[in-house]
């Protein structure tokens, strides 16, 4: 591959990198849960192993239960900020959503990275910082400043994920 972020045959561009899944995640229930053709095309980029469950099979074992999961997220979603979205919109929303977890005083993202997702409080407390410039005693110094405060159902760096640039604050 000429560039890693693009697939080519030959010298033809093909497919751009969208994400890489890792060990452990799921792909292809979406277009079984929405009875809709594939949304994607997976290309495995080095000798990949893995398991499979044939669709029917996935209908008979799991689809319920994943419907059923799904649905307490959308509704999660919906009550939190998405009232206007569709059902199949908030289906996509929350296959792609991930839980993270992190602890008192721990970095989420600093000032100045790569926006590289976003994020909904589900539950706790997060401060947004902004470093500013000051002049104090013998000239000016950087000192970071509380500009909010987040809670349950709140986002962070949807602004930055929308403008497509680099971080434009700290949370911590």
């Amino acid at each position: 591959m000429e560039n890693p972020g693009h697939f080519y045959e030959g010298n033809f561009f093909r497919y751009f990198k969208a994400v890489i899944l890792g060990s452990g995640l799921v792909f292809g229930d979406l277009g079984i849960l929405t009875k809709k053709p594939r949304s994607a095309t997976i290309v495995a980029t080095e000798d990949t192993y893995f398991g499979y469950l044939a669709a029917v099979d996935y209908q008979n074992i799991l689809m319920q239960t994943e419907k059923l999961k799904q649905q307490k997220q959308a509704k999660f979603f919906q009550e939190s900020f998405l009232e206007n979205f569709s059902n199949e919109k908030l289906l996509k929303i929350c296959i792609n959503f991930y839980k993270r977890k992190f602890r008192c005083a721990e970095k989420i993202f600093c000032e100045g990275q790569e926006c590289k997702e976003v994020f909904l409080v589900k539950k706790g407390v997060v401060e947004l910082f902004k470093s500013i410039q000051v002049k104090y005693g013998t000239g000016p110094q950087r000192i970071q400043t509380r500009c909010a405060v987040l809670t349950a159902r709140e986002f962070l760096g949807e602004f930055d994920a929308m403008r497509q640039h680099q971080r434009t604050r700290m949370q911590q």
